[in-house]
C-alpha cells in the first residue's frame, strides 16, 4: 500500500496547519491505494453475497438456478475454474466410426444396405459430431446439464445442436438409454417472447396448452409438461437425472479462496515495492518550523508531483530518509502458489498437468489421468446414445450406429497401435484405425475413392509400398536391437526413462 501509518508523533507546539496537512495527505494516499486494491472478495460479493453462497451449499437442490449462475460466472472470471472444465471436455479426441447396429439373419439387399450406411455416415458428418460433442460435454460440466434441440434436414448441408436455458426442464423418460427432456409449459405465461428460442415444436405445444386453458378444460400434469422428441439432455451426474448441479460445484468455495490468496499476494508484492520518503523542515529551539506553512506546502506539492507510483512523501522536522516495506517471509510470497496447488488437489487433478506437482514419469502420468478419462468417457457415452436414438428414428431398413473410440490425448498412440495390429491380423477394424488417426467415416470413404478411382494413387503412382519397417529388410536399414516400448504399443517405465536420461545403454 502506498500510504504509511497515521500514528504520527507531533509536538503540541507545531503549527495546527502542519498537523492537518500531514493527516490529509496521508489519508488521501491511503484511500487512493485502498481503492486500487479492492479485493476479489469485495467485488464478487457485490454480485453474490457471502451469506447467500453459504446458504446455497447448505440446501443445494433448492438453489439449482443460483448455483448454475454462480458456476457460469466463475467460468468467465476464474482461469483455473475454466481450465478445469475445459480440461475434461478437451482430453478426448472424439474420433468415431459408423458400424452395423444389428446382425441380420435374412439375406441382405446390398444396395439398400450400402445406401442406409451412407445415410448415417452423411448424417454424422453433417452434424459435426466432434465439435458438438465437445461443446455439449463442456456445458454439462459447467451447468450440470446440457439440454436443447437437435436441428437438421435431409437436404440440408449442415445440422447443429441448439442448447438453451435448462429452467423448467425435467427428465421424465428414457428411450434407448438416452434421457428425454420435458419442459414446463406454464412458465411461458407472460413470457411468450421466449418461445422463439425454443423451436417451433415447443411453441406449438404451448399454443395448444393455452387454448385448452382458455376453453376452461381441466388441466392435468401431463398437459403442463411437454416432451419434445427432437430434444436432447446430457446430464453431468447420470446417477441422479432429477437434479442438475454444476459438476464441480463443490470447488466453488476453493475458487473464491484461490482468488483471495492471489489478491493477498498482489498486496504483498505492492508493499515490497513501496517506499516512503520524509523531508526535513528545520525548527527552532522550541520545535516551531522556521519555514512558513504555505512555503512547505508549495515545495511538498512540487516534489510529490515528480514522484512515481509506489513512492510516498512526508514532511517532518527530522532528517530525510527512506523507508522500505518489503516482505521477507517465504510464507507470504508463496501464499498464491500454495492456494493454486490446493485447488488442483481438491479437484483430484494431477498437479503436474497444470504446471506443478511431483509426477516425473510418463507411466505415472498415464495412470494418474485414468480417472479423468473415465469421467469424460461416461459423458461421451451419453452423447453417443443421443445420436444413435436419432439414427433409429430415421427408420432405415438396416440399422447402423455411431461408435466413438475410447481414445484420449493421453492414450491416442496406444489405441492406434492396437488397431493397427488388429488390421494386420485381418480383423475388420480398418475404418476404426482411420478414425484413430482423426479421419471421420465420410473423410475415409471419400479419400479412398478419390485416391483409388479418380487419382489412381494406389495402383499407379504408389504401386510400390512406402518404405517402412514392414517392407524394409534388416540389411538395408535395421540398426539392430529389440523394438522400443513405443514401437510395440507400450509405455516406458520410470526405470526405463532414467536409463534413457542417463544414456546407460550407450556403450552396450
Amino acid at each position: 500500500m502506498r500510504g504509511i501509518s497515521e500514528n504520527i508523533i507531533l509536538d503540541e507546539k507545531l503549527n495546527p496547519d502542519f498537523y492537518r496537512f500531514q493527516y490529509e495527505k496521508l489519508r488521501k494516499t491511503v484511500l487512493e491505494e485502498s481503492q486500487r486494491h479492492i479485493s476479489f472478495r469485495g467485488f464478487f460479493y457485490k454480485k453474490f453475497k457471502k451469506e447467500d453462497i453459504e446458504k446455497m451449499f447448505t440446501h443445494p437442490y433448492s438453489y439449482e438456478y443460483s448455483l448454475r449462475a454462480l458456476s457460469r460466472y466463475l467460468y468467465i472470471i476464474s482461469p483455473h475454474y475454466r481450465r478445469l472444465i475445459n480440461y475434461f471436455s478437451q482430453i478426448l479426441t472424439y474420433n468415431y466410426t459408423v458400424k452395423a447396429g444389428k446382425v441380420y439373419t435374412k439375406k441382405i439387399a446390398k444396395s439398400k444396405y450400402k445406401n442406409n450406411f451412407y445415410d448415417v455416415v452423411n448424417f454424422a458428418e453433417k452434424m459435426g459430431l466432434k465439435n458438438e460433442a465437445e461443446k455439449m460435454i463442456r456445458i454439462a460440466l459447467r451447468d450440470g446439464i446440457a439440454v436443447g434441440i437437435m436441428v437438421y434436414a435431409n437436404k440440408s448441408q449442415s445440422g447443429y445442436f441448439v442448447p438453451f436455458e435448462p429452467k423448467g426442464i425435467r427428465i421424465r423418460s428414457i428411450e434407448d438409454g438416452a434421457f428425454i427432456p420435458s419442459i414446463y409449459l406454464p412458465m411461458f405465461s407472460g413470457n411468450e417472447k421466449l418461445l422463439d428460442e425454443y423451436g417451433t415444436d415447443i411453441a406449438k405445444a404451448y399454443k395448444k396448452y393455452k387454448e385448452k386453458l382458455k376453453n376452461g378444460n381441466s388441466i392435468t400434469e401431463a398437459d403442463m409438461w411437454y416432451e419434445f422428441k427432437n430434444g436432447f439432455a446430457l446430464v453431468a451426474d447420470d446417477t441422479d437425472p432429477y437434479h442438475y448441479l454444476p459438476y464441480f460445484g463443490n470447488l466453488i468455495i476453493d475458487v473464491l479462496r484461490l482468488k483471495d490468496a492471489q489478491d493477498v499476494q498482489a498486496q504483498h508484492d505492492e508493499n515490497a515495492n513501496y517506499k516512503a520518503l520524509s523531508a526535513k523542515v528545520d525548527t527552532d529551539d522550541d520545535g516551531v518550523p522556521k519555514m512558513p506553512y504555505a512555503d512547505v506546502k508549495q515545495y511538498y506539492d512540487q516534489m510529490a508531483g515528480e514522484l512515481p507510483n509506489g513512492i510516498g512523501l512526508l514532511v517532518s522536522p527530522w532528517t530525510i530518509s527512506d523507508h522500505s516495506f518489503q516482505e521477507s517471509t517465504v510464507a507470504d510470497r508463496d501464499t498464491a502458489l500454495s492456494a493454486v496447488n490446493n485447488f488442483w488437489r481438491s479437484a483430484g487433478m494431477p498437479n503436474t498437468l497444470m504446471g506443478g506437482g511431483t509426477l516425473t514419469t510418463a507411466s505415472a502420468m498415464l495412470l494418474a489421468v485414468k480417472p479423468d478419462e473415465a469421467l469424460s468417457f461416461s459423458l461421451l457415452g451419453q452423447f453417443e446414445k443421443i445420436i444413435n436414438r436419432e439414427i433409429k428414428l430415421m427408420n432405415h431398413d438396416y440399422l447402423f450406429k455411431v461408435s466413438f473410440l475410447y481414445q484420449s490425448i493421453f492414450n491416442g498412440t496406444e489405441v492406434q497401435n492396437n488397431l493397427s495390429k488388429g488390421a494386420q491380423y485381418g480383423l475388420p477394424v480398418k475404418m476404426d484405425y482411420a478414425a484413430s488417426l482423426g479421419l471421420t467415416p465420410c473423410e475415409t470413404i471419400g479419400a479412398s475413392y478419390l485416391e483409388d478411382e479418380i487419382l489412381g494413387l494406389s495402383s499407379a503412382v504408389w504401386a510400390t509400398p512406402l518404405v517402412s519397417s514392414n517392407t524394409q529388410s534388416a540389411s538395408t536399414g535395421d540398426s539392430g536391437g529389440r523394438p522400443t516400448a513405443e514401437e510395440t504399443g507400450g509405455t516406458v517405465g520410470e526405470a526405463g526413462e532414467k536409463t534413457r536420461d542417463n544414456d546407460s545403454n550407450q556403450n552396450r
